[in-house]
């Protein structure tokens, strides 16, 4: 088998376990959504006196942060292939103040679960938000994925151009027939 032929197949095995691992990926992230959707209308359905204060016209606007609930992503385009990463703005600066559980009121008004809660947040809103903050992890993979899709595809085109022209390459001094392979 020819070098080339080789690492088209290489490359191929590569393309097919991208594309595997980017439906897994969807099928998760559908999972994610699903079940934040769910948790979500628990929580309004849970809470009868403020089964609608689950919204953006509730918003405490005195306790909602600065910066707002926003997730950013940060793509760097030096290399081949992008690199994607998420900038969570929930995520607490300091780690150890968490863990202490001694978070002032300005700490914990950039969560936005808080905006509709105030101090008592139900469980199922919580896990809500942590099911729509995994989706944004799973489609920052899926954009990574995707990218290294892009590329896996324009290499594998690259190759397979090249060994079509190299087999389209007849030798000197000799002339094919039509409907024969050998050279006369």
């Amino acid at each position: 088998m020819d070098p080339r032929d080789q690492e088209i197949d290489g490359i191929l095995r590569q393309h097919l376990a991208i594309l595997s691992s980017i439906i897994d990926d969807i099928h998760q992230l559908e999972d994610c959504l699903r079940s934040g959707r769910i948790f979500l209308a628990k929580t309004r359905c849970n809470s009868s006196s403020a089964g609608a204060c689950i919204s953006q016209i509730s918003y405490n606007r005195a306790d909602m942060s600065t910066r707002g609930a926003t997730a950013r992503v940060n793509c760097n385009d030096s290399s081949d292939t992008p690199k994607f990463e998420l900038l969570d703005e929930l995520v607490p600066i300091n780690v150890e103040a968490t863990t202490k559980q001694s978070v002032s009121v300005n700490e914990r008004s950039m969560d936005p679960i808080h905006w509709f809660s105030g101090v008592l947040v139900p469980p199922s809103l919580r896990h809500a938000q942590s099911c729509f903050r995994r989706s944004l992890r799973l489609v920052v993979d899926l954009a990574m994925k995707r990218a290294a899709l892009v590329a896996s595809t324009k290499r594998l085109n690259t190759l397979i151009y090249k060994r079509e022209s190299a087999d389209s390459v007849v030798p000197v001094g000799m002339t094919t027939v039509k409907g024969c392979n050998a050279p006369w």
